[in-house]
């Protein structure tokens, strides 16, 4: 679910072969910004996402669409943040995740996990920077750290990652949990975490099931 917009993929009907639930996107809710305009040459999906304003999906072999805020580069007014422009290399992908303001993408790899990319907001002003204050280093990959990569996860103005050995790395807003919005611990990943299997990102928040299928959370919301 994005801000004002909501997004599904059909799954193929098995007691009825008549309906056309095929991998279609569908959209609903707000469209100020273009974020429900599914494209007509969309095709079969096999994950969807929604940002603030804008709109992603994974195509089942793998191409990476993007609608919405941030479709048109170098815009400039709010929202836009060129997070609907998907990186002309970018290739296939496994998974996706829209964050707030940008969009990430584990790539395909040939080996055990993928590498993550991000474009949108955070991809070079200093965090905080920029006209209206989206850019907190959300898509400031740090490649050299993290390698390749199982799953991933975008907040508001912050990134999760999943590495191939379970552990969790996490970048842009809330790399400290003082000062003012949005600064709540979310990049703080605790010491004591462990191994874990699965990543979600809420606005300001983070969350992992762990290896013994236990929740754990840190950043808004734990006091």
């Amino acid at each position: 679910a994005g801000l004002y917009h909501t997004v599904a993929i059909r799954s193929r009907g098995t007691t009825d072969p008549t309906y056309n639930l095929d991998g279609t996107g569908v959209v609903w809710g707000f469209n100020d910004f273009g974020q429900r305009n599914v494209p007509a040459n969309l095709g079969a999906c096999k994950q969807i996402g929604a940002g603030e304003y804008h709109t992603v999906a994974l195509r089942r072999d793998g191409i990476v669409r993007a609608w919405g805020a941030g479709s048109v580069s170098g815009a400039g007014d709010y929202p836009n943040a060129d997070q609907s422009v998907v990186p002309a290399n970018l290739g296939a992908c496994s998974r996706i995740a829209a964050g707030g303001y940008h969009t990430v993408a584990l790539t395909l790899a040939t080996g055990a996990g993928s590498n993550v990319v991000a474009w949108g907001a955070g991809t070079s002003a200093p965090p905080g920077g920029g006209a209206y204050g989206l850019n907190w280093g959300q898509s400031l990959v740090p490649a050299q750290q993290i390698g390749n990569c199982i799953d991933i996860a975008a907040g508001k103005y912050h990134t999760l990652a999943l590495k191939i050995d379970g552990t969790v790395a996490a970048w842009g807003a809330g790399t400290t949990s003082a000062g003012p919005t949005p600064k709540y611990g979310q990049s703080i990943v605790p010491v004591d975490l462990g191994i874990c299997t699965k990543l979600a990102a809420g606005g300001y928040h983070s969350l992992a099931i762990k290896a013994d299928e236990k929740m754990g959370n840190w950043g808004a919301g734990l006091t």
